[in-house]
């Protein structure tokens, strides 16, 4: 028995032991700090070669460029390289330049990120959009100034993230046209110009005339570049084959220009501008004047309501011919794209609208009386439809189908009549298996 009991109370004490042992190996867990709800970034920010940040100004040749204290730059995360990089969405943040000068320091706020040193950042000061401009370096600086920094994280302690210097690089070229007449030597004060560089139009609307124009451009290689310039003497305007113009770069150059017919941008034309010719290139012209070489006029405008829309009829010489089906089809068949507008097979509103918006004094505006459906005379429509470069055989009418059906089997048809001054439209309902011609308007 007390042999069996010693044997309990070291069996006892071995357990015990063990158990303590144990539970010397057992560390109560570190708590870790919770990491920053968001982080304040710093970047040293300076100007590249060249202008490249904001508040422009000329100085003799040179163009000046500096930060402006409360500037924004937004910041986004890039992954990867080359061919596998890939930028955030997103901001993640956005910086603002703490003085003004050649270079800066910019603070800002990172939220819902966590930043690693090493990390690649991209800022991004302003955008790249070079529309709407009002020709002056201040427009420019504001609005245009397109400059880029690719940046590393370099630190992060705490809630405090510092990087890599910032060095940002334009990414338009900034141009300082003269604009002259032929002669080389008076200038020509423009209130617009419109810039064609290769496929895309850059308009400048100026608050003030002036023969000189500051103009963004993204960088150009070898295009063909097309200026019209609007001023209170008419249209001027010019063409240049193979122009470059290259990033962070400033150019002045002295532009001769010739004659050319007025011109307005189609969202703004009025009531004023009926009989003016749509170009090719989506510009309205005013009846008479050349237009830029490559430019052709397309459309004529019929009418303008007194909140700006509008409708303009065709100019084809030589119009299709085809079953109502097909009419519409047929109609905006190679028919250019213009911005702000819409093609379409003209209905019998848009016909009646168009011809009546076109009347001078004395022509009828609206049908004598109910079922009758004569417009005679239109003058002021053959007037206009002429001189904005219509021919018409003056030897027939020509019935036009319109897009608005009678039945199923019968649709509306204007019957034109241009001859000798003794113009109407005539209104009638067509078999829709017969074939007339047809004629899109434009919508805008």
């Amino acid at each position: 028995m007390e042999g069996g009991k010693m044997k309990r109370i070291f069996t006892l004490l071995l357990l015990a032991s063990c158990f303590a042992a144990c539970t010397t190996d057992i560390q109560p867990e570190t708590a870790k700090a919770p990491a920053p709800e968001s982080y304040t970034l710093i970047v040293n920010a300076t100007k590249g070669d060249g202008p490249a940040t904001k508040a422009l100004s000329l100085d003799g040749k040179t163009l000046k460029a500096t930060w402006t204290t409360g500037d924004k730059v937004s910041v986004y995360i890039v992954k990867g390289e080359g061919a596998t990089e890939m930028e955030s969405y997103d901001p993640v943040g956005t910086l603002t330049a703490q003085r003004s000068g050649a270079s800066t320091t910019m603070k800002g706020t990172f939220t819902g990120y966590t930043p690693v040193v090493g990390e690649k950042l991209r800022l991004r000061f302003l955008s790249s959009n070079y529309t709407g401009q009002k020709g002056t370096l201040d427009y420019i600086a504001a609005n245009c100034d397109y400059a880029i920094a690719d940046v590393s994280i370099s630190d992060v302690s705490g809630d405090v993230v510092s990087t890599t210097s910032a060095t940002f690089a334009n990414q338009q070229a900034i141009v300082k046209f003269l604009l002259k007449n032929q002669d080389g030597t008076t200038p020509v004060a423009a209130s617009s110009l419109r810039l064609k560089v290769g496929s895309l139009i850059y308009d400048v609307a100026l608050d003030t005339p002036s023969s000189e124009v500051f103009v963004a451009l993204p960088q150009v290689k070898k295009k063909d570049i097309v200026l019209v310039a609007s001023t209170a003497d008419g249209g001027f305007g010019c063409e240049q084959s193979g122009v470059s113009f290259e990033r962070g770069k400033y150019y002045a150059i002295s532009v001769k220009m010739a004659p050319r017919a007025t011109f307005k941008v189609l969202s703004t034309v009025t009531e004023s501008e009926i009989g003016w010719r749509v170009g090719s290139d989506g510009i309205v012209y005013e009846p008479a004047g050349n237009l830029p070489a490559g430019v052709s006029a397309v459309a004529m405008i019929g009418y303008v309501s007194g909140t700006g829309h509008g409708l303009a009829i065709e100019l084809n010489n030589n119009p299709s011919k085809a079953v109502w089906e097909d009419a519409s089809a047929t109609a905006i068949a190679g028919k250019p794209s213009i911005s702000g507008g819409t093609w379409r097979l003209a209905s019998f509103d848009d016909w009646f609208n168009i011809i009546t918006g076109c009347s001078v004094e004395g022509d009828s505006t609206s049908f004598p009386a109910v079922g009758e459906t004569a417009l005679n005379p239109i003058h002021g429509f053959e007037q206009k439809w002429l001189a904005a470069g219509f021919t018409f055989d003056p030897t027939k009418g020509r019935t036009f189908w319109t897009s608005t059906n009678v039945t199923d089997a019968v649709a509306w048809t204007v019957f034109l009549n241009i001859a000798y001054g003794q113009s109407y439209a005539w209104f009638a309902q067509g078999n829709m298996i017969s074939s007339n011609y047809v004629f899109a308007c434009l919508e805008f």
